[in-house]
């Protein structure tokens, strides 16, 4: 499924994560507190870190721990920034966004359009929905 965009996203292609990062996908996990921080997302082929700005994101640990990114040019086709209410700070061929989500290429075509159509609902559907699971939930409780 598609990743949420907060006003800071950094989208992180998981095959980078597993080839390049220090102890792969697992150590990339517990570095990052996985899956119990609300800063993160994962997909299946993404992961995301939310911060409110860019600054706020580290990439530096990122680099330190074998992903690529050029300084100079301030570039990585391993991530990319994706911002709720701007443009990228980069684009990479491997990720789409809609503004509201964004999805890696290989995505399964319903789940991309599912995403699309809910970024294209009224607020107040969106809202109504979110109450109905709530509701569910509660009953297990």
């Amino acid at each position: 499924m598609p990743i949420y965009i907060h006003p800071a996203t950094l989208v992180i292609d998981k095959k980078a994560v597993v080839k390049k990062y220090k102890g792969g996908l697992e150590q990339f996990r517990k570095d990052y507190s996985m899956p119990k921080s609300d800063r993160m997302q994962e997909d299946d082929e993404l992961i995301a870190i939310n911060a409110f700005n860019p600054e706020d994101i580290d990439i530096e640990n990122l680099v330190t721990n074998g992903l690529s990114f050029d300084e100079v040019n301030q570039y990585s086709n391993d991530f990319a920034f994706v911002l709720r209410y701007s443009s990228e700070y980069w684009k990479v061929d491997w990720l789409m966004d809609n503004s509201v989500f964004a999805w890696h290429i290989n995505t399964h075509q319903k789940c991309k359009e599912r995403a699309i159509e809910i970024s294209e609902m009224p607020m107040q559907n969106i809202i109504d929905k979110m109450d109905k699971v709530r509701i569910c939930l509660l009953r297990f409780y």
